[in-house]
This record gives C-alpha cells, structure tokens and sequence, in this order.
C-alpha cells in the first residue's frame, strides 16, 4: 500500500497491481492530494483498458 500511495504522491496517473493468487487486477488512477481516486477491480479473462490513455487496452485472458 506504501509504494501506492508514493506513486500517487509522485503523480503517476495509473497504477495496476495485478493479484495472481485472487486473479484480479487493481486499478488505480486519478492521482489527488497523494492517493487516488478512482480505483476498480478487473477479473483475469476481462479487458482492461487505461484511464490514462483510453487508446491503450490489453486483454487477460492468458494472465496465469
């Protein structure tokens, strides 16, 4: 949780943890006032596309 809260302080505009063990993937985004706003939860087999960059989407379905 640390290295989240220092990216958002850092301004880095998304941050993704991808969870093997639960099969999901964290996404956080919209840095403010050093945490983010916005986050969500993507389960492995379901697209994922950035906030950050609404152009750039990935599939997981072979995320193992």
């Amino acid at each position: 949780m640390k290295l989240i809260l220092t990216a958002a302080g850092a301004g880095v505009a998304e941050y993704w943890v991808v969870d093997t063990g639960s099969r999901i993937i964290h996404q956080f985004s919209a840095p403010e006032s050093g945490s983010y706003s916005v986050g969500g939860q993507i389960e492995f087999g379901d697209p994922i596309t950035s906030t950050a960059c609404n152009r750039l989407a990935f599939g997981t379905g072979a995320i193992d």
